[in-house]
């Protein structure tokens, strides 16, 4: 992410290495586990009820290992279980029968609306930083952002050369390394960017939402409207991120197992990773960005003139 880019493409999923924070270390300096958690993975299997309980991570053994659990983690937790409660106390709401107040209905609406919406942001923002974290991506451009910097940064390098400006997304890089990324751009992105524009207009700002003048039915109904329409986005987005997150782990765990050589090319079989482009013709690896500086090699060669 240091270099001006060579196409659209390139320019908006960039390339990215594993750092030492992608795994838990022993003492012995071996890795030990992967430092993330399927988080976006068991609340998806929650919101489609394929299972009636939400994760909840443990903690390791020795103090020296629980200092370097990925920082996300620990949000995660907590925002697993605020939603669920969120998604229950909703339901619950939606359908009970109890007689109250006119106000007292509006109230409990507004205040489930606003919860959902700003926790379903929280949540897909600390996911895609539990992924990031486990990488070589600066944490100055991803630690005290929101949605939509997670989304589309400012290119600094291609800015630099007095190239075009444009953006990046890191979501999409996440995703481009493994070749996930044009689903990402044609669907998630835009639940991402609506669970953001409603967090900031409902949940963020000072000015709350107005009492409406409805009948605890109409309240009622309302938020049912609000439920499905963020639930099924965050759950749709989820069924992408997690993914992205299942790769990731299973990259990290393949690395774990052949450490501290690199895997041979052939444990990427029936997995897709650019990792496999850093291994070259005899199927020795290379080196981070081997495939890359190879392909632009090539690219230069083959546009001189003969």
């Amino acid at each position: 992410m240091n270099s001006p880019h060579h196409s659209a493409h390139e320019a908006s999923h960039q390339l990215w290495a594993y750092s030492d924070g992608a795994a838990v270390w022993g003492h012995d300096g071996n890795p030990i586990a992967p430092n993330i958690a399927p988080f976006a993975t068991d609340m998806y299997a929650w919101l489609k009820r394929e299972t009636s309980f939400v994760w909840q991570s443990g903690t390791h053994l020795a103090p020296g290992l629980d200092s370097q659990r990925n920082p996300y983690s620990e949000s995660l937790t907590t925002l697993t279980a605020s939603i669920a409660t969120v998604i229950e106390d909703a339901v619950r709401f939606i359908e009970s029968k109890s007689d109250i107040s006119p106000t007292e209905a509006e109230v409990r609406r507004i205040r489930l609306e606003c919860e959902l919406v700003l926790y379903t942001a929280r949540f897909s923002e600390a996911a895609i930083k539990q992924m990031l974290h486990c990488t070589g991506v600066p944490p100055k451009l991803y630690r005290n952002e929101a949605m939509g910097q997670l989304l589309a940064q400012d290119c600094r390098p291609c800015r630099q050369a007095n190239l075009p400006r444009h953006s990046f997304s890191l979501l999409g890089s996440l995703a481009h390394h493994f070749f996930l990324c044009q689903e990402i751009d044609d669907c998630a992105l835009d639940h991402l960017i609506l669970a953001n524009k409603r967090r900031n207009l409902e949940a963020a700002h000072s000015n709350a939402q107005r009492l409406r003048d409805f009948d605890p039915q109409q309240s009622r109904d309302a938020l049912k409207v609000t439920l499905d329409e963020v639930g099924g986005a965050f759950a749709h987005l989820l069924g992408h991120v997690a993914k992205v997150e299942a790769a990731m782990i299973k990259e990290i765990e393949l690395r774990i197992a052949h450490y501290p050589k690199m895997p041979p090319i052939e444990a990427y079989n029936y997995f897709l990773t650019r990792t496999v482009a850093d291994y070259d013709s005899d199927g020795v690896y290379r080196g981070f960005g081997y495939g890359e500086e190879r392909r632009k090699t090539r690219s230069e060669s083959q546009a001189r003139p003969s």
